[in-house]
């Protein structure tokens, strides 16, 4: 199983494409989508880390796609990135729902730092495992994608679900031992 990419909604291809390779480069895997929609499906269907999202897409407002995920049940942080920079975006982004917002024009720099924060608050310590899950009876925790599975299906849990039932699994007396392994590629 791969690291579950970071999303990136992003219409402007320039923009897009810069940053798919910064992100590339500092590590993280990452995929586009150029439409709300096609973003929310893809959210939906993969579970990413991290959704970056912007305002203003072709096919309707960064604003109700980030309302549609919280309401159908997509937990993980989003950072807002746009062009808006209006407070009043600023807190509706927030309140919607957004775990961060910035503006453009924008630093890689703080982008990067600004997802690290993120996924060590979603993640905790489990967001810097690197090639670890946990097994437990049929249960896996990938500890890089931040899911659990059975019979290799994914389970939705939130992150700090996932960060409760791995805690759980490393401390469970009287349950099958939790052996430490490397995840299937």
């Amino acid at each position: 199983m791969s690291r579950s990419p970071i999303l990136i909604f992003e219409d402007d291809p320039a923009i897009g494409k810069s940053l798919l390779a910064g992100l590339e480069q500092h590590g993280f895997e990452a995929h586009l989508c150029v439409t709300g929609a096609s973003g929310a499906d893809y959210a939906r269907r993969h579970a990413p880390l991290l959704i970056i999202l912007d305002i203003r897409l072709p096919d309707g407002s960064g604003f109700d796609f980030c309302r549609q995920m919280r309401q159908s049940g997509i937990h993980q942080p989003i950072i807002m990135l746009t062009a808006q920079l209006d407070e009043m975006d600023k807190v509706l982004g927030l309140e919607i729902g957004a775990d961060d917002y910035m503006t453009k024009p924008f630093s890689l720099r703080e982008l990067i730092s600004r997802i690290g924060a993120q996924l060590r608050r979603a993640y905790g310590d489990y967001a810097a495992v690197e090639n670890s899950s946990l097994l437990v009876a049929d249960l896996v925790h990938d500890q890089n994608s931040g899911q659990a599975l059975r019979d290799g299906k994914p389970i939705n849990l939130t992150p700090i679900e996932f960060r409760l039932l791995t805690h759980s699994a490393r401390n469970a007396s009287g349950y099958p031992p939790v052996f430490e392994k490397p995840p299937a590629y």
